[in-house]
C-alpha cells in the first residue's frame, strides 16, 4: 500500500475545510504555489480570501499531493484507524489546528470586517495594522512608511505620490477611473525631460501598489480597480536599454586611459585623482559580470576570495537577493584588467574587510548606505559624461550602461555563451532546472577565459592562475559549506 501511495498522485488538491467569516471564506488546503511536481511536498495551509486576494497560513505539517489526498479522504476505520501516527491522526491534528484558527479570528474581529492580510497577522502572532483614513493618499503614505521597503523606494513611492496629490489634490475616497489615470499620465509626460515614459511607470505602479493594499484591506473593491483588463490602465515600460551599451573598442579605450592615466591635460592632479575613483569604478562595474555600485560599495574579501587564492569575488547581488531562491552567488574571476584597478583603487586584503570602503565612508544603516551610493552614481556619472565629451562621443553612458555592456559584448563575442552571461549577472536558474543545482557549469578557468573577452588588451594564456589544488580545496569548501547549510534549515 505504502509502494502505492508513493506512485499515485492526484490532479486537483481538495480543500477539505471551507468557511466564510465577516466576508472573508478560510480554507484548509494545500499551498502548491511553489512545487509544480506532484511528487514535491508542500505546506498544509490555511488559506484566507477575499474576492481574488489569498493569504496563506502555513500549519507545521508538509506532505505530497498524494499523502494530502490519503489523509483528507481517511476516515479512521481499518485495522490502522488507530495508529497515532497515520493519516486519520494527522487529520485530526489539521483540523483541530483550523478550529482553533477559527476562534482567534472570530474572538479577534467579531462580526467587523477584515481582510486576508489582517487575519494573516493575527494567525501569526502579529499586531493587525489598523485601517487607513479615508483618502488612497493617507494610505499612500503608509505605505511608503513601511520598514520592510528599502530606503530609496520609499523615497520613489513618496515621489509618486507627491505627483498624484499635486495632479488630483487631496481628496476622500479611494476610486480613480481609467479616464482620470491617463489624464495624470499624460501631464507626467508632457514633464518629462526626455519625452520618455519611464518616469510614468515608475509612479503607476506605485500606484498600482497602494491600490492593491486598499482592496485587501477592504477599503476598495475589486470591480473599481483601474489597472488590466480589456479598459484598464496599462502600465507603459521605461525605455528600453539594448542600445545603451558600450561595445569592446569603446570600453577598451576606456580601460587604456585608465592605466596610462591619459586624462585631458588641462585636469588638475585633484580632478586626475578623481577620475582614477571613478572611471575604476565604472570599468569594475563592468568587469564585476555588470554588477551595480551597491554591489561594489558591500563587496567583501570573504572566504571565496581567500579560497580561490585572491583570484576571485563572490557576492548575491543586492537586487535579486530576496527573490533568489537558489542563493546563486555571482562569481568575479579577477582577470588582470581587474586587478590594476584593484590594485590602484581598493582596500589592502582584509579578512570580510570592504573592498572599497571608501565608498561607504563608514555609513551602516541602510539610508546611510543608499545615500552613499546615490552620491557614488552621481560621481561616476559626471565623471563619465566629462570623459565622453572628451573622447568626443555621441554617447553619456553612466553606471547603469555597465550590465547591458558585460551581456551584451560577451553574447557579442561567442552567442553560445548565453548561459554564462545569465549566471554571471546573477539570475536565478529556472525552477525547473535541477541539474544546475548540482552542476558546477563555468569552472573558475572557464570565466577567467570568458571574462577576458571583455577587453581588447591582455593575453588569455597568461588570465588563468589557479592551481588544480586550489581549484579542489576551492570546490570542497564549497561541498562543505553547501552541507552546514542544509544541515541548519533541517534544524529550523
Amino acid at each position: 500500500m505504502d509502494k502505492d501511495n508513493k506512485n499515485r498522485t492526484v490532479s486537483r488538491v481538495p480543500r477539505w475545510k471551507n468557511e466564510e467569516l465577516n466576508g472573508c471564506f478560510i480554507r484548509l488546503g494545500l499551498d502548491t504555489r511553489h512545487s509544480n511536481h506532484p511528487s514535491s511536498e508542500a505546506p498544509v495551509s490555511i488559506i484566507i480570501q477575499k474576492e481574488r486576494v489569498l493569504c496563506y497560513h502555513h500549519l507545521p505539517y508538509k506532505v505530497t499531493r498524494a499523502r494530502y489526498d490519503e489523509i483528507y479522504k481517511s476516515t479512521g476505520r481499518g485495522k490502522n484507524g488507530g495508529d497515532p501516527k497515520g493519516p486519520y491522526a494527522m487529520k485530526q491534528e489539521i483540523e483541530g489546528s483550523f478550529e482553533s484558527a477559527l476562534v482567534m479570528l472570530k474572538k479577534r474581529f467579531g462580526i467587523q470586517p477584515f481582510s486576508p492580510k489582517q487575519a494573516l497577522q493575527v494567525l501569526q502572532g502579529l499586531e493587525v495594522e489598523r485601517t487607513a483614513g479615508g483618502s488612497l493618499t493617507d494610505l499612500w503614505l503608509e505605505v511608503a512608511a513601511n520598514p520592510r521597503l528599502k530606503h530609496n523606494t520609499q523615497d520613489s513611492y513618496n515621489t509618486a505620490r507627491n505627483s498624484f496629490i499635486k495632479f488630483f489634490g487631496e481628496r476622500e475616497g479611494f476610486v480613480y477611473t481609467p479616464d482620470e489615470i491617463n489624464k495624470w499620465e499624460d501631464d507626467i509626460i508632457s514633464k518629462a525631460k526626455d519625452g520618455h515614459k519611464t518616469t510614468v511607470g515608475f509612479y503607476e505602479r506605485a500606484l498600482k501598489v497602494v491600490m492593491n493594499e486598499a482592496i485587501e484591506r477592504g477599503l476598495m473593491s475589486r470591480e473599481d480597480y483601474p489597472f488590466g483588463g480589456r479598459n484598464g490602465i496599462k502600465i507603459p515600460r521605461g525605455a528600453r536599454r539594448q542600445k545603451q551599451y558600450l561595445n569592446v573598442n569603446k570600453m577598451t579605450e576606456l580601460y587604456q586611459m585608465f592605466e596610462r592615466r591619459d586624462y585631458p591635460s588641462g585636469w588638475t592632479d585633484d580632478e586626475r585623482a578623481e577620475a582614477d575613483k571613478y572611471l575604476g569604478m565604472f570599468l569594475l562595474q563592468y568587469l564585476c559580470n555588470g554588477c551595480n555600485l551597491r554591489d561594489l560599495a558591500l563587496l567583501q574579501y570573504n572566504d571565496y576570495y581567500f579560497n580561490t587564492g585572491g583570484k576571485a569575488f563572490s557576492f548575491l547581488r543586492g537586487k535579486t537577493a530576496r527573490r533568489n531562491d537558489t542563493d546563486q552567488l555571482v562569481e568575479i574571476p579577477i582577470i588582470p584588467q581587474l586587478q590594476l584597478i584593484l590594485d590602484r583603487i581598493a582596500a589592502p586584503p582584509q579578512k570580510d574587510g570592504l573592498v572599497f570602503p571608501w565608498l561607504l565612508n563608514g555609513a551602516t544603516t541602510e539610508e546611510e548606505i543608499d545615500n552613499k551610493v546615490k552620491e557614488g552614481n552621481k560621481d561616476v556619472r559626471k565623471c563619465m559624461h566629462e570623459i565622453a565629451q572628451h573622447l568626443e562621443w555621441t554617447v553619456r553612458p553612466g553606471g547603469a550602461w555597465c550590465r547591458h555592456s558585460f551581456a551584451t559584448n560577451l553574447e557579442h563575442a561567442n552567442p553560445e555563451l548565453h548561459n554564462y552571461v545569465h549566471q554571471a549577472i546573477g539570475h536565478a536558474l529556472a525552477a525547473s532546472d535541477v541539474t544546475g543545482l548540482y552542476i558546477d557549469l563555468f569552472p573558475l578557468e572557464k570565466q577567467f577565459e570568458y571574462n577576458s573577452l571583455l577587453l581588447g588588451s591582455g593575453n588569455q594564456e597568461d588570465t588563468v592562475k589557479v592551481s588544480s589544488e586550489q581549484y579542489k580545496a576551492f570546490l570542497q569548501w564549497l561541498a562543505d559549506n553547501q552541507e552546514k547549510k542544509n544541515d541548519q534549515e533541517k534544524k529550523i
